[in-house]
């Protein structure tokens, strides 16, 4: 398996598959995210895992997740507005709640808000909050695992 990377401006290809978007958060904010309800975010480093299996595929997906001003649908799409995206991972692999059971293990991060993104799932969440540490080196070290 093949995780690719992008950085926060780059548009992935079409094709379907699993991706990974890390992003900061610059100053303490107290956010509603639809039904989950509100929750104070702290500045910082975050990280979403999502999956993109349908029409248009990566490209439509973190393309809606890029843009600004796309209603909202998804409870991405309520943290999006006041957060900048830095750095995009994907594959063309369905290992979206596998990536996301490896990360809630890790010691360096959080899932600051339970049911994040994993509505449809068991996971735990889908969001997590890097506590300590450096996101890049923290993803390299976790994907590692998925890879073999």
């Amino acid at each position: 398996m093949i995780i690719h990377y992008l950085s926060g401006e780059e548009r992935p290809p079409r094709e379907r598959g699993t991706y990974l978007i890390g992003l900061t958060l610059s100053v303490k904010r107290d956010i509603s995210i639809g039904r989950l309800g509100r929750f104070v975010f702290y500045p910082g480093v975050y990280c979403y895992i999502g999956s993109a299996f349908g029409p248009g595929g990566l490209l439509a997906r973190v393309g809606r997740h890029q843009r600004t001003n796309s209603s909202k649908h998804w409870h991405f799409d309520y943290l999006k507005t006041c957060t900048q995206i830095d750095h995009i991972w994907y594959t063309f692999n369905s290992i979206e709640h596998q990536w996301a059971n490896l990360l809630i293990g890790d010691p360096n991060l959080a899932a600051p808000v339970p049911g994040f993104g994993a509505s449809d799932c068991s996971c735990r969440s889908h969001l997590f909050y890097l506590s300590s540490g450096e996101l890049l080196s923290t993803i390299e070290r976790v994907s590692g695992k998925l890879c073999g």
